[in-house]
This record gives C-alpha cells, structure tokens and sequence, in this order.
C-alpha cells in the first residue's frame, strides 16, 4: 500500500507542500497519541497476562498484520521519503521505477523475515 502510494505521487504532494507535509505529521502524532492513551486507559488484569492465548488461523494474523502495518504512519513515511530519493525527478517511468525499488525491499524484507524465523523456529 505505501509502495503504491508513493508511486503514484504522494511523496511529490508532500514535498511540494509544505502544509501537507506538516498534516501527516500531526495525523501520526495524533494516531500515536491515540494508542497510547487507549492503553493507559485498558484495565490490565494480572490473570489475563498469564493466560495462553488461543491459536489463530494464519489467515487472522494476515489480515492483522496487514491493517496494523497499513494504519502504522511511521511505515507510509518512511517510503514517502525514502524510495523517492533513488528515482531522478527528470527520469521517465517514476512510478515504475519507485514499484520496482518497493518490490526490491519487500523481497529483501521477505527473505530476511524467512531467515529469522526459521533460525528461531529450529532453535525451540
């Protein structure tokens, strides 16, 4: 998602305006004060911190991970900044160069990601 975003020219907007720029800043900082608040306000009961949690299916810790990662302002920053910087502003074919160093990441992140939990996986 963020890949996609800063291929079609998110990462333009932002740096051509500054007011946008400074609105997705205080957007993450609200989110982030959000979250924090929730938590301190969530009652933590010492019973329901030693309980095993029940398994779920791999398709439920997809879909978490991917709403978690998507809502996650620090990540869509980070490619609105990052990617954009490899690609020349005069250089035809932007958006397809910026997909190609997204998919770049995400193979490098992927086989990374693999690496780590098989190693972890063989160590239990």
């Amino acid at each position: 998602m963020h890949i996609g975003a800063a291929a079609v020219g998110l990462s333009a907007l932002l740096a051509a305006s500054a007011s946008a720029f400074t609105l997705v800043k205080l957007a993450g900082a609200a989110y982030l004060v959000y979250i924090g608040i929730s938590l301190l306000r969530s009652p933590i009961a010492p019973e329901a911190m030693s309980k095993n949690l029940a398994p779920m299916s791999p398709g439920t810790v997809f879909v978490q991970g991917f709403f978690t990662n998507v809502l996650n302002p620090k990540v869509a920053l980070f490619f609105i900044a990052f990617l954009p910087q490899f690609v020349e502003p005069d250089a035809p074919g932007k958006a397809a160069a910026l997909l190609f160093l997204g998919a770049v990441f995400n193979l490098n992140g992927t086989l990374w990601n693999l690496f780590v939990g098989g190693l972890l996986s063989s160590s239990a």
